[in-house]
Parts: structure tokens; sequence; C-alpha cells
């Protein structure tokens, strides 16, 4: 019961202080910009420049809707919901779902930033538009109902096999 409250106020006060969460992620998207896109990277707040001494140079402004926040935030709930409903499940796996499901959706939303900084440098705004409003967020959205299945199975035990008493009928049993 003390571990669902935990990630109930994990959920809430990410979503209700999320300055720090999202320049903290826009630092890690420059990091990973400076590998991945041609030119230098930096971060100040929630906006990350990518293609610096390029002639491409761009600025990409972190909102609270395309935060990783909108993503983490289910995944505490779900985390805090399953500890709360599923009295009998072992904390352990609850909470190695919750780390998984929150590795997905940080990742995936990693990834969308870096895919959005290399078609805005490569091949310019209307790049950018297509991969921020369609492969980019359909790309998320799969991976995010991914990481809440995942939580799911991974608390409640995995993937169960069928027991060894349980054989299917063939057809020459029913003789």
């Amino acid at each position: 019961m003390l571990a669902a409250l935990f990630l109930l106020l994990a959920a809430v006060a990410v979503f209700l202080v999320q300055d720090p969460f999202v320049a903290a992620e826009a630092n890690l998207a420059a990091d990973i910009a400076r590998v991945g896109v041609t030119g230098q990277a930096a971060s100040l707040g929630p906006v990350v420049w990518v293609g610096i001494g390029t002639p491409a140079v761009m600025a990409m402004r972190i909102t609270s809707l395309c935060s990783t926040v909108v993503l983490v935030t289910p995944v505490l709930l779900l985390g805090a919901a399953l500890m709360y409903g599923l009295r009998r499940a072992h904390l352990h796996r609850i909470l190695a779902g919750v780390v998984v499901g929150l590795a997905i959706v940080v990742a995936a939303n990693q990834a969308r930033y870096l895919l959005l900084a290399w078609l805005g440098t490569s091949f310019g705004h209307d790049a950018f538009l297509l991969g921020h409003h369609w492969i980019g967020a359909i790309g998320v959205l799969a991976l995010f109902a991914l990481a809440l299945f995942l939580t799911v199975r991974i608390a409640i035990g995995g993937i169960t096999r069928p027991s060894a008493r349980f054989t299917p009928a063939t057809t020459d049993d029913r003789n």
C-alpha cells in the first residue's frame, strides 16, 4: 500500500513540477543529438538546438504535450493501480514492470526527438513537421501501448505457460 502511494505521489509530482523534468529531458536530447545529427547540439531549459555550426541550425521547444511527462505519468499511475489492486502480486514484479515501462517511454520519446532533429536538419521544416505530426507521433504511441502492456504483463508474472496437466485432445483421443 505504501509503495502504491509512493508511485501515485511520484506521478503527481512529475506532472505538477514539469520544468526541471523537461529541462533534463532537453539536455538528454541534446546529448543524443550530438551523436546522431550533423553539427553540434545544446539545450537551455525546454529548448534543444541542433545542427549548430551547419547551415541547418534548428531549435525544438519541448512543450508539455510533447514531453515525456505525458508518457511517464500514466506508467507511474498504472504501477500504483497495480500495487493497490493486485494485493497478492509480488512487489518486485510490479516495480520491474514499471521500470521497463518507464525505460520504453523515455527511450521512445528520445528516439522521436532524434528523428525530428535529423529530419529537420537534413530535409528541412516540412520533413520535421511530417515527423512530428505523423511518423514520430505514431511510433511513440505504439511504443507507449507496448510499455503499458509490458508493465502489466511483467507485474502479473510474465507469460504463463500451459500446465503440464493439461494436454489438448487429439482426434485419436476421442475414440
